[in-house]
Protein backbone atom coordinates (compact mmCIF):
# COMPACT_ATOMS: atom_id res chain seq x y z
CA UNK A 1 0.00 0.00 0.00
CA UNK A 2 1.46 3.26 -1.42
CA UNK A 3 0.99 6.32 1.39
CA UNK A 4 1.51 9.58 0.03
CA UNK A 5 4.10 11.78 0.99
CA UNK A 6 3.25 15.06 0.66
CA UNK A 7 0.11 15.39 2.65
CA UNK A 8 1.87 13.59 5.80
CA UNK A 9 4.73 16.38 5.30
CA UNK A 10 2.14 18.95 5.07
CA UNK A 11 0.21 17.62 8.30
CA UNK A 12 3.91 16.96 10.11
CA UNK A 13 4.40 21.01 9.32
CA UNK A 14 0.90 21.78 10.41
CA UNK A 15 0.70 19.98 13.96
CA UNK A 16 3.47 21.88 15.75
CA UNK A 17 1.83 25.30 14.78
CA UNK A 18 -1.37 24.33 16.03
CA UNK A 19 0.29 22.99 19.39
CA UNK A 20 1.52 26.63 19.58
CA UNK A 21 -1.43 28.44 19.59
CA UNK A 22 -2.36 29.56 23.06
CA UNK A 23 -5.26 27.73 24.45
CA UNK A 24 -8.83 29.99 25.16
CA UNK A 25 -10.59 30.09 28.34
CA UNK A 26 -13.97 31.51 28.65
CA UNK A 27 -14.78 33.63 31.22
CA UNK A 28 -17.68 35.03 32.73
CA UNK A 29 -18.05 37.63 35.81
CA UNK A 30 -20.17 38.31 38.91
CA UNK A 31 -19.47 40.98 41.62
CA UNK A 32 -20.19 41.29 45.21
CA UNK A 33 -21.56 43.17 47.01
CA UNK A 34 -24.71 44.27 45.27
CA UNK A 35 -24.22 47.71 43.56
CA UNK A 36 -26.44 49.90 41.44
CA UNK A 37 -24.15 50.27 38.77
CA UNK A 38 -21.34 48.43 38.78
CA UNK A 39 -18.63 49.94 37.25
CA UNK A 40 -16.33 47.94 35.04
CA UNK A 41 -13.24 46.73 35.57
CA UNK A 42 -10.12 45.76 33.12
CA UNK A 43 -8.47 42.57 32.75
CA UNK A 44 -4.98 42.33 32.73
CA UNK A 45 -4.83 39.60 28.88
CA UNK A 46 -1.04 39.63 28.46
CA UNK A 47 2.01 41.54 26.78
CA UNK A 48 0.56 44.92 28.65
CA UNK A 49 -2.98 44.51 26.96
CA UNK A 50 -5.94 44.73 29.18
CA UNK A 51 -9.52 44.02 28.01
CA UNK A 52 -12.45 45.61 29.79
CA UNK A 53 -15.28 43.42 31.67
CA UNK A 54 -18.52 44.28 33.20
CA UNK A 55 -19.02 42.97 36.49
CA UNK A 56 -22.56 42.91 37.55
CA UNK A 57 -24.06 41.91 40.60
CA UNK A 58 -27.10 40.36 39.79
CA UNK A 59 -26.73 38.06 36.46
CA UNK A 60 -23.48 36.54 35.45
CA UNK A 61 -21.98 38.44 32.61
CA UNK A 62 -21.12 37.83 28.86
CA UNK A 63 -18.70 35.20 28.29
CA UNK A 64 -15.15 36.87 27.29
CA UNK A 65 -13.40 34.01 25.37
CA UNK A 66 -8.89 35.32 26.79
CA UNK A 67 -6.06 33.23 26.02
CA UNK A 68 -4.95 31.03 29.12
CA UNK A 69 -2.95 32.90 31.57
CA UNK A 70 -1.66 31.46 35.04
CA UNK A 71 -2.94 34.55 36.84
CA UNK A 72 -6.17 36.71 36.69
CA UNK A 73 -5.61 40.06 37.81
CA UNK A 74 -8.35 42.77 37.81
CA UNK A 75 -7.58 46.54 37.89
CA UNK A 76 -7.57 50.21 35.83
CA UNK A 77 -4.86 51.54 33.51
CA UNK A 78 -3.86 54.77 34.89
CA UNK A 79 -2.86 56.41 31.98
CA UNK A 80 1.10 57.97 31.78
CA UNK A 81 1.84 60.90 33.49
CA UNK A 82 4.00 62.64 30.33
CA UNK A 83 5.12 61.60 27.32
CA UNK A 84 8.50 59.52 28.59
CA UNK A 85 6.39 57.53 30.61
CA UNK A 86 4.18 54.16 29.48
CA UNK A 87 0.46 54.21 30.56
CA UNK A 88 1.00 51.64 34.18
CA UNK A 89 -1.70 48.82 35.19
CA UNK A 90 -3.20 49.72 38.70
CA UNK A 91 -4.25 46.24 40.12
CA UNK A 92 -7.59 45.76 41.84
CA UNK A 93 -7.25 42.10 43.19
CA UNK A 94 -5.68 38.85 41.24
CA UNK A 95 -5.29 35.37 41.74
CA UNK A 96 -4.29 32.20 40.38
CA UNK A 97 -6.16 30.81 37.07
CA UNK A 98 -7.70 27.47 37.14
CA UNK A 99 -7.69 24.54 34.91
CA UNK A 100 -10.90 24.58 33.73
CA UNK A 101 -11.36 25.82 29.83
CA UNK A 102 -14.83 27.88 31.75
CA UNK A 103 -13.95 29.66 34.59
CA UNK A 104 -16.34 32.00 36.61
CA UNK A 105 -14.50 34.50 38.12
CA UNK A 106 -16.24 36.35 40.91
CA UNK A 107 -15.01 39.57 42.35
CA UNK A 108 -15.54 40.53 46.25
CA UNK A 109 -14.91 44.51 46.57
CA UNK A 110 -12.95 45.27 49.96
CA UNK A 111 -15.07 48.66 50.24
CA UNK A 112 -17.62 50.42 48.51
CA UNK A 113 -15.55 51.22 45.36
CA UNK A 114 -13.77 48.75 43.10
CA UNK A 115 -10.23 50.93 43.41
CA UNK A 116 -10.65 49.96 47.21
CA UNK A 117 -9.62 46.22 45.92
CA UNK A 118 -10.99 43.20 45.15
CA UNK A 119 -10.89 39.93 46.21
CA UNK A 120 -10.71 37.56 42.62
CA UNK A 121 -11.99 34.16 43.30
CA UNK A 122 -11.90 31.92 40.28
CA UNK A 123 -14.36 28.77 40.31
CA UNK A 124 -15.23 25.77 37.67
CA UNK A 125 -17.94 27.36 35.82
CA UNK A 126 -18.24 23.72 33.75
CA UNK A 127 -21.91 22.22 34.26
CA UNK A 128 -20.45 18.76 35.56
CA UNK A 129 -18.42 20.67 38.26
CA UNK A 130 -21.60 22.16 39.91
CA UNK A 131 -24.21 19.32 40.44
CA UNK A 132 -27.76 19.73 41.35
CA UNK A 133 -28.28 19.88 45.18
CA UNK A 134 -24.49 21.61 45.31
CA UNK A 135 -25.00 25.29 47.09
CA UNK A 136 -22.23 28.20 47.37
CA UNK A 137 -22.38 30.34 49.99
CA UNK A 138 -20.52 33.05 50.61
CA UNK A 139 -20.69 35.52 54.01
CA UNK A 140 -19.78 39.59 53.16
CA UNK A 141 -20.89 40.24 56.59
CA UNK A 142 -17.91 41.36 58.96
CA UNK A 143 -19.88 38.62 61.45
CA UNK A 144 -20.02 34.42 61.10
CA UNK A 145 -23.63 33.44 60.15
CA UNK A 146 -25.08 30.39 60.78
CA UNK A 147 -27.73 28.40 58.71
CA UNK A 148 -30.02 25.26 58.35
CA UNK A 149 -30.02 23.39 54.77
CA UNK A 150 -31.86 20.20 55.01
CA UNK A 151 -30.05 18.36 58.30
CA UNK A 152 -27.08 20.51 58.13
Amino acid sequence: MKIPILPLCLLALGLPALAQEPEQVTLRFLSFPKSASPQPVELLIGGGETLEVKIPTNALSAPYKVKRLSTWAVGKTEPAKNNEENPSFTSYGSAPSIASPDQLILLIRNGKENADGMRVVPMDNRTGSFKGGQFFFMNAAKVDIAGMLGGT
